[in-house]
């Protein structure tokens, strides 16, 4: 079993038998240097990976539909949740009538600037990750931004202690086609309510009630308001116990079976 996460690696299954092509993200035309002669290239050679592996693993619906039209044994996996270990998962008290808001991720990259601009005039937000010195800057004019800079591990969810409430702001115009928000799947590890923008991929996706609040743009500052009201130690659990059940490892055993089962009908 050889997992390929290169959409340019054309010839990788003429070296192994058993290639199962990872694909998370639609990268034909999406990066900075975008001619046709090299968007042309790359979907010829992401076509034949697709078509020559054993079997492809996609993570949204929009890549299902473009890999499955080359590979019939395409199967959309969403991505896993990690397995924190902590001592002990904080529920906090609504000392206050607004939550405080928590964002993971790189700052400058597919986020509703507007959107954020609007929350920091009423929230206060944690951000937890890589932003450039602009970014940084700019935040500057926010009281109510905590720039708290990259963290992995438990800092990481130390950081998460403190948050009420986690977000994921996307700009719609900005996401790559087959993004799917990665971060909602610590929120839900660490048993957090989360507000994530209504992106295409996520459109389908199902969850017990209050668990996580998928919205438009423009619904977003109620929907924070509303996660934190409704929050409670019940719901937290629920969380935890719907993360525990997409982990990585329960992913990876979901592949196992797809792939052995893929042996099994030849």
């Amino acid at each position: 079993m050889v997992f390929n996460f290169d959409y340019t690696a054309s010839v990788i299954n003429t070296f192994y038998d058993n290639v199962i092509f990872y694909i998370a993200d639609d990268n034909i035309g999406f990066g900075n240097f975008n001619p046709g002669w090299v968007n042309r290239y790359h979907m010829r050679t992401e076509k034949k990976v697709s078509a020559t592996s054993r079997m492809c693993i996609v993570t949204s619906d929009y890549m299902f539909r473009k890999i499955s039209a080359y590979q019939p044994r395409t199967y959309n996996i969403p991505l896993g949740a990690p397995e924190i270990k902590l001592k002990e998962i904080i529920i906090r008290e609504k000392k206050d009538p607004l939550p405080i808001l928590g964002l993971v991720g790189y700052l400058d990259s597919n986020l509703d600037e507007l959107l954020l601009d609007t929350l920091l005039k009423k929230f206060k937000i944690h951000f937890i990750g890589p932003a450039s010195k602009e970014t940084i800057n700019k935040m500057e004019q926010y009281e109510n931004a905590l720039m708290l800079g990259p963290k992995t591990g438990e800092d990481l969810y130390q950081a998460l202690q403190h948050v009420d409430v986690c977000i994921a702001p996307y700009d719609l115009k900005k996401i790559n086609k087959g993004a799917t928000p990665n971060k909602l799947w610590l929120y839900l590890a660490m048993g957090r309510p989360s507000v994530i923008t209504k992106i295409p991929n996520i459109e389908s996706w199902k969850f017990e009630e209050d668990l996580v609040y998928i919205c438009e743009n423009k619904d977003f500052e109620i929907n924070c308001i509303e996660a934190y009201l409704r929050d409670n130690a019940t719901l937290y659990q629920k969380r935890i116990v719907a993360a525990s059940n997409s982990s990585w490892n329960k992913r990876i055993e979901q592949i196992k079976v797809l792939f052995y089962n893929s042996l099994s009908s030849n």
